[in-house]
């Protein structure tokens, strides 16, 4: 959340998002290649599906919308990322396997 908005600042919406996709890309690999004894396959099979169908509709719609309306979205998404982290709901929910 911290490197985003710094990314957007230096490069531009444009070039701030495949910048930090990469690098996660690159970081979360390394990670399951690294803890890849403990994973658990039911965990990633029911993350996987939320998460493909998603990356596939995110990136459609960084390549349809306009630069102006992402960089609004992103503002939008990460105040409301920090109210919610600061609310009492946020605290109690807990995620279960």
């Amino acid at each position: 959340m911290i490197m985003l908005p710094v990314l957007v600042w230096a490069f531009g919406i444009g070039d701030a998002i495949p910048i930090l996709t990469v690098a996660q890309l690159i970081g979360n690999l390394s990670r399951v290649w690294l803890n890849r004894t403990e994973l658990s396959f039911s965990v990633v099979k029911w993350f996987a599906l939320g998460a493909v169908p998603a990356a596939v509709a995110g990136g459609i719609v960084f390549a349809t919308a306009p630069a102006s309306a992402l960089v609004r979205l992103l503002g939008m998404f990460l105040l409301l990322m920090v109210a919610y982290r600061h609310t009492p709901w946020a605290r109690k929910t807990r995620i279960s396997l």
